[in-house]
């Protein structure tokens, strides 16, 4: 939506400005009598009649009318051609004549802008007069022409944007919530350690079909999830059962910093990081495939998770302990069956020293954060093929606006300086990127078939 609002605010004030800010092509008239002619852009023929005296008054109608141009109109840098202007002369009341010019600016030849200037003679048997003739065309060159190429631009970003919300964004936000469900559903939590290492990559490997936009992917990989989830969501829930003992463990580990030596306390952690190494390599297991075995191994992740916690414990109060030790070293190596002979052999006479808690005032950990949605690992990545979308999109709006520019507005004869002709450039950009299809299949639709064929040209 902001990028939709952003290009409704540069539309409009593109058209303020056209409106508003820049004056029209002035034609300035230097003669009463002149026979003015003003295109300004507009170039389709034009009519535009004087009434002329001509005679003493009283003379009666005039005879043997006949009216022409002395020599091409002209200015300083170019000429208007002879023969596209068509003069008539019709007899009036008295000595009066109705002059009139059709002029074509357009057709056989495509005269420049500016402001032609000439004379026209009228004459009627023996009496002759002289008429100014000017002819104005305005600019269609230069700042005209960028204003019409970005308000098409404009238009055909407005379109394409449309477009890819509706066909694009709008598909892709509902398989991104039906995501978050499925993964809310699976037991993600805040970063997935509680799920198998398999459906952490297939969840990521599904979040990454969402955002490059390949939906038949997507689908195809949450038919395969949905039935999935309730196995998942178990393993995930024991799993986190497992860690939070871990995490105890490690706590109380920590609590106990002042009273342990350095060998005491590495002894200990050993034993905390060999059941975290086992609950991870359970977690690597092939999903689903190995759901039972997984689950199998849970369980017993689980109990030799009750027995450490009673080790670890009467280790923390009783370091010295020998039989405490040794079961210590055996969770060490994973030998659970051991450690637990050792640890019913202990000697209970031994005083065990209260472990000390935790302070009222120790704030808790803060929550894991999730990680980034943006992948480190694709700064390598050249910038195009990153953006390749964007780069497309780019290039649609870049040719359809050159296309646009030549078609509607530089060879469009219609064109003139309103509100209608210049809205008409950015709804004519922004339907063609909406229709999605070839450009000169609609300019068939929209134009003649004379555009089109330009079109095709201009391609």
């Amino acid at each position: 939506m902001t990028l939709l609002t952003v290009f409704l605010v540069f539309y409009v004030v593109v058209l303020s400005v056209v409106l508003f800010g820049w004056p029209v092509d002035q034609m300035p008239i230097t003669s009463q009598r002149a026979l003015a002619v003003s295109f300004d852009k507009l170039r389709h023929p034009l009519t535009r009649s004087a009434v002329v005296e001509i005679g003493a008054a009283g003379v009666g109608d005039p005879a043997d009318l006949a009216v022409w141009v002395k020599r091409d109109p002209h200015h300083a840098g170019g000429q208007f051609p002879a023969d596209q202007v068509i003069l008539t002369a019709i007899p009036l009341v008295g000595n009066s004549v109705l002059v009139t010019a059709t002029v074509d600016p357009w057709v056989p030849e495509r005269v420049d802008s500016g402001l032609y200037e000439e004379t026209l003679v009228l004459s009627a048997g023996g009496n002759w007069t002289e008429i100014p003739l000017i002819i104005g065309l305005g600019k269609r060159s230069g700042w005209w022409a960028v204003t019409a190429f970005f308000i098409i631009a404009t238009g055909a970003a407005l379109g394409l944007t449309v477009k890819w919300i509706t066909e694009r964004l709008t598909p892709q936000a509902a398989l991104m919530r039906r995501f978050d469900a499925l993964r809310r559903t699976m037991g993600w939590g805040a970063d997935g350690r509680d799920l198998p290492l398999s459906a952490r990559l297939r969840l990521n490997e599904l979040e990454d079909y969402i955002l490059r936009q390949d939906l038949s992917r997507a689908e195809r990989a949450f038919s395969q999830l949905d039935p999935l989830r309730n196995d998942a969501a178990v393993l995930a829930s024991q799993t986190a059962v497992l860690y939070d003992q871990l995490d105890s463990l490690s706590d109380a580990i920590e609590r106990c910093r002042g009273t342990l030596s350095h060998d005491d306390r590495a002894l200990a952690d050993a034993a905390v990081d060999e059941a975290h190494r086992t609950l991870v390599e359970a977690q690597s297991l092939p999903w689903p495939k190995q759901t039972a075995e997984i689950r199998t191994a849970l369980g017993t992740i689980r109990d030799d998770l009750v027995l450490a916690g009673h080790v670890i414990g009467s280790f923390l109060r009783s370091p010295a302990n020998k039989k405490l030790r040794e079961a210590i070293r055996y969770l060490q190596r994973g030998r659970s069956a051991a450690a637990r002979r050792a640890y019913a052999l202990r000697d209970t006479a031994e005083t065990e020293v209260p472990l000390p808690g935790a302070s009222g005032k120790e704030a808790s950990p803060p929550p894991r954060e999730a990680e980034p949605a943006w992948l480190d690992d694709l700064a390598p990545v050249p910038v195009f093929f990153r953006y390749a979308r964007t780069f497309a999109g780019a290039a649609s709006v870049a040719v359809v606006s050159l296309v646009g520019l030549k078609t509607q507005y530089l060879d469009n004869p219609g064109f003139d300086s309103n509100l209608s002709s210049w809205v008409m450039l950015g709804l004519w950009g922004l339907v063609v990127e909406l229709s999605g299809v070839a450009v000169v299949d609609v300019l068939a639709r929209l134009g003649s078939s004379a555009a089109a064929a330009t079109a095709r040209q201009a391609i």
